[in-house]
Formats: structure tokens, sequence, C-alpha cells
């Protein structure tokens, strides 16, 4: 059996699902599930039910567990986040085939979309990051867009909506992260849910925050190679 230790919000105990589910379904083991996260994922596990002694899976050793072809015949708990660059490389069809939120790119190739994580966040972005992306945007006729943002009425936001026309999107986190999939043209911001915004969509243009300098207060996960880097 693997039980799942959640922690955070939606975003994060997607990833840490993600992990389990993967575990599970390789070594026929039943996973006990979060009921929050069911309409988007699909239910991958095994079935065997082993509960006689236990490992412990954590944020140091899930890639080597992930690795294993043959594990011991027990009881795993997951209690990490696994904010890992290598796990969603590695790992990238499987992350996928377990999503059932991933939209096709249904929105107009001019409009564009900004995730601005404000609320609770030690590392806002400066204004000069989203002005900088949405002008490097505009050069390529991007000019219709949208903002989703946990703080509405953030200077930052304000501004933003104010400057550039943006439409505000704020229904809700579950909602908007899949409004946020429909976009060719998406600039993010930190945090894993803007992370995986970007990672689980097929959007011709992603830009991104330059990490050089930049005091992570999530896993260092940012993928580079298929992003456009935007400095400040």
């Amino acid at each position: 059996m693997v039980i799942n230790e959640f922690k955070g919000r939606f975003i994060n105990k997607l990833i840490q699902y993600l992990a389990a589910s993967i575990f599970a379904e390789k070594n026929n083991l039943f996973l006990l599930m979060d009921n929050e996260l069911e309409p988007f994922i699909t239910a991958i596990s095994g079935e065997e039910k082993y509960n006689d002694n236990t490992i412990m899976i954590t944020d140091d050793n899930f890639l080597y567990y992930l690795s294993l072809d043959v594990v011991p015949k027990c009881q795993y708990i997951f209690l990490g986040y696994y904010q890992h660059k290598k796990f969603f490389s590695i790992y990238e069809n499987e992350i996928r085939k377990r999503i059932k939120i991933i939209e096709p790119n249904i929105r107009g190739k001019n409009e564009f979309v900004i995730h601005l994580r404000l609320y609770d966040n030690p590392r806002k972005l400066p204004m000069s990051y989203y002005v900088n992306a949405i002008e490097e945007l505009k050069r390529k006729n991007v000019d219709i867009g949208y903002v989703i943002t946990d703080e509405p009425n953030n200077p930052i936001s304000s501004e933003l909506i104010s400057k550039y026309g943006l439409q505000l999107v704020n229904v809700n986190q579950y909602y908007d992260f899949t409004f946020a999939l429909s976009f060719s043209n998406i600039i993010l911001s930190g945090g894993t849910y803007s992370f995986m915004i970007g990672y689980l969509s097929n959007a011709e243009n992603i830009l991104y925050h330059k990490t050089e300098g930049y005091m992570l207060w999530h896993g260092d996960i940012f993928l580079h190679d298929k992003w456009k880097n935007v400095n400040y």
C-alpha cells in the first residue's frame, strides 16, 4: 500500500500524487487517494496492500525508489513535496497520462494570459518583469491579455490591468488553472502553480523570469529549454 501525506494547496498536492501514483503503478501497490484531486487526475495505482513494514519516501530518496525495478513488499508513506527538475524531465509521459485537465490551445494567437502569484509570496517579482514580458509578446502582435491572480487588488495587478487593458479571471484555483492551459501565449510568475501551467501547457510562447539571483521559495523545477527567459 502507498499512503500520501498531502501537504499544501492544490498543485503541491497534485505533484505529491503524481510521484506516489507512478511508484504505486510500477510496483502494483494500492494508492490511497485525496478526494480533492479526483476531478483533475486519472487515478492510477496497483492492487497490493502490504502493511507489515513501512518505508518513508522523502524528497531525498524518492527518485531512487522510483528507479528501482523491484522494491520490498511493504507499506510506503510519501512524506515529501517532490519538486525536483529531474522528476519532471524523466517522468513527463507518466505525468501527462495522469492529468485530465489539459486543454487544447483554443484561444486566439493574439491572446495571452499572465499568472500573478502574489498572495503569501515571499519572493514577488517586480513590475518590470511583467512589463518586459508583455512588451515581448506585443512585438509579436500578441496584444489581448488576461490575468489570473490570487490578489486582484494588489497594486501590481491593478497597474497591469489598467496599463494594458487586461481582463481579470478570478473564479477559483481549479477553473483558473484550466483556463490558463487554453492559451498559446503564457507569462509565468513564481511558484508551483505557475510552473505546472507552463509544464502542462502546449503553448507556443511561455515566458518566465530569470532564476539567477532569485531566491527560490519552492523546488528548483522551472524548465529552461522550452521557455523564454525574460530579464527585468
